[in-house]
């Protein structure tokens, strides 16, 4: 670093000059041109040229004098606080909700940074992405945007930055995409369970594969309705690893037989991962339960059965928790004296929502789920004649 300094000699005689120096003598100091003339006029002004290198981090104080055969005279002082610049520059990642764009900062701006010498896009390394500069304030820093081009597959980005020291920055980044993909025979992205008896549990199954680079875990699996269709918890988690192909199975249980203005009964498994989505219908068709025999005088008798009987149950809905409630229905087979609870895996109750005499019947309520920590919880629903229940799992 240099810099010029004025002399000047504002007397009214010529001031003669033997030579110029630094007192302490500092090695960081030294003259681009030491040349100067024998003596400086009254009223003129010679300018010198100093240049300053610093070698480590320390504070630099000294001071520029003149020599002649009468005096040393200070003319100039300098303070000057040397600052290494062995921070390369820094690259951040900054996402957006959905991840689908992003954007990546470059800087080089602490006090010892003198700024970017280049940045460069790794252009041989990009895939499935475009990149676009959306604010420049070169040599200090510079600003891009990262944008998938196909959000169901991932992409790769990289930037190299050098600053004006030498010090090389590299980053390379894998962007996560939505990369599902639905198997086997269900890959319409639907279940129809066709006609099934009533009363009977009928199972189905959908395969997924993680076609991309990263594990994919869902930040909901539940149905919309959750009353005649169900997903066993014992597969939650549900966690796709890279490559990995999962199965998921959800049951159909029909209680009763179609009414001719409902021909099937329907519902949605809903599924989502960051702020991408799927739904996959499920519908089927509950058929009366038929039962023949003879009487003791051989008379063939024929029992339909187009409706079970209202039993003692609790269900919850959508499992897990989409929002902040979730949903809870329950039926009563009697009148009785009636307590619902939550608990943990523990055994802790934490809540008793429900507690007193309910005549039998169907009963719908809204239970609180924001404040319930990531796990599965025992919903529980007693009777003076018996006790059931089901679980209810926290995914985020």
């Amino acid at each position: 670093y240099c810099f010029e300094v004025t002399i000047f000699n504002y007397g009214k005689f010529p001031q003669k000059i033997d030579g110029i120096g630094f007192k302490n003598s500092s090695p960081e100091f030294s003259f681009l041109n030491s040349t100067l003339p024998d003596s400086i006029a009254p009223g003129k002004s010679v300018n010198i040229t100093i240049c300053f290198q610093g070698f480590s981090e320390k504070e630099v104080i000294d001071s520029l004098i003149i020599l002649n055969k009468c005096i040393n005279r200070t003319v100039a002082g300098f303070k000057i606080l040397v600052r290494v610049d062995n921070i390369p520059p820094r690259i951040n990642k900054v996402d957006n909700q959905c991840d689908t764009t992003y954007t990546i900062q470059l800087d080089d701006d602490t006090p010892a940074d003198i700024g970017l010498e280049y940045v460069r896009i790794l252009d041989s390394l990009l895939v499935n992405a475009t990149v676009e500069i959306i604010s420049d304030d070169l040599p200090n820093s510079i600003k891009f945007r990262v944008k998938l081009i196909d959000v169901q597959k991932d992409a790769i980005v990289g930037f190299e930055a050098m600053d004006s020291a030498s010090n090389v920055t590299v980053r390379i980044d894998t962007i996560k995409g939505y990369t599902l993909a639905f198997t086997g025979k269900d890959t319409v992205h639907s279940i129809n369970y066709g006609k099934r008896t009533i009363s009977t549990i009928f199972c189905d199954t959908l395969y997924f594969l993680n076609e991309g680079n990263y594990p994919i875990e869902f930040d909901y699996i539940h149905l919309k309705h959750n009353i005649l269709y169900s997903i066993p918890q014992y597969q939650f988690p549900f966690i796709i690893e890279p490559s990995q192909q999962r199965s998921l199975i959800i049951c159909f249980a029909p209680l009763e037989e179609n009414p001719r203005f409902i021909p099937e009964w329907t519902d949605s498994l809903l599924f989502g991962f960051r702020c991408y989505s799927h739904v996959i219908p499920l519908r089927g068709i509950g058929e009366s339960y038929i039962q023949s025999s003879n009487t003791r005088c051989d008379v063939p008798l024929i029992v339909t059965t187009q409706k079970f009987p209202i039993q003692t149950e609790i269900k919850s809905f959508p499992n897990p928790p989409s929002g902040s409630n979730v949903t809870v229905e329950f039926s009563l087979s009697s009148f009785d004296n009636v307590s619902i609870s939550l608990s943990n895996m523990l055994g802790e109750i934490i809540s008793i929502p429900i507690e007193g005499e309910l005549k039998a019947g169907e009963y719908m309520f809204q239970l609180p789920t924001s404040k319930l920590s990531k796990g599965l919880y025992f919903l529980q629903l007693s009777t003076t004649k018996q006790k059931v229940g089901t679980i209810i799992s926290i995914v985020q």
